[in-house]
């Protein structure tokens, strides 16, 4: 009588099998993880914005002149205040204030997507992505 032999190990096929799975799986999370850093990245500016947003409308209340920030952030926002926050660095990175500041909202650019803070009466942000 024959006796078989088994043999340890995976075949070729199955490694490769095994290895094409994981490399799809490898690929769906790095797609998921760059969209969230492109949310994070706007969920910060928006942060920066609503904070400056409450100095404005002291700013307003007060019926001082407002000063537009400059592009990345600084500036002072009027007259015996804080400066704008930073933006275009760290979390930041890609988004900018508009340079003007129309009627009682700051407008952000984040890549491709722009929203306005007011600070003038509701004292919400609306725009793309929020």
């Amino acid at each position: 009588m024959k006796t078989k032999k088994y043999s340890k190990g995976f075949t070729l096929v199955e490694l490769l099998v095994v290895i094409a799975i994981i490399g799809i799986l490898a690929a769906v999370v790095l797609v998921s993880l760059s969209s969230m850093r492109t949310r994070a990245r706007l969920s910060s500016a928006v942060q920066s914005a609503k904070s400056v947003s409450t100095v404005l409308a002291d700013c307003y209340m007060r019926g001082a002149a407002i000063t537009a920030p400059a592009a990345n952030g600084g500036g002072v926002t009027c007259t015996n205040s804080p400066t704008y926050p930073a933006l275009g660095t760290g979390t930041t990175q890609g988004c900018a204030y508009t340079t003007n500041v129309t009627g009682d909202r700051i407008e952000v650019t984040c890549d491709t997507q722009v929203f306005q803070c007011s600070y003038g009466g509701s004292m919400a942000c609306t725009g793309a992505g929020l």
